[in-house]
């Protein structure tokens, strides 16, 4: 096999070579699905963590939204009252508070003429 050349070993290393290049190009696919796969696969682990977190929190607030003082400070807080208590309106009574009187400030004398004319040309 002198024809090019190329003898015998030559020639099977350069068969060797393309056949590792055309496995090296075959793996890349694979390889990129499982890059990616890895990327969702850490993008969703964080978002389970963050929506446990927040699930952890609602049923907290559930559970203290539910318990007799919260609902006690609700009704308090609306003005409504338990069964058997008295409700107390606290009305204001006697004189009411009188208000002062301002006391009217007298209007300025109305300028004479001459010192409307002084004022427009020499200020003041």
């Amino acid at each position: 096999m002198k024809a090019f050349g190329i003898n015998r070993n030559q020639l099977l290393i350069i068969i060797i070579f393309f056949v590792l290049i055309l496995f090296g190009l075959s793996l890349r696919v694979p390889l990129n699905e499982n890059y990616q796969l890895g990327i969702q696969r850490d993008h969703l682990t964080t978002q389970i963590a963050q929506l446990t977190a927040t699930k952890h929190a609602l049923s907290l607030q559930i559970t203290n939204a539910s318990s007799d003082k919260a609902v006690d400070d609700f009704a308090r807080n609306n003005h409504m009252i338990k069964p058997g208590d008295v409700r107390i309106v606290a009305v204001s009574g006697g004189k009411p508070t009188p208000q002062p009187t301002p006391t009217p400030i007298p209007p300025l004398p109305a300028p004479e003429n001459w010192e409307v004319w002084w004022a427009l040309f020499f200020g003041k």
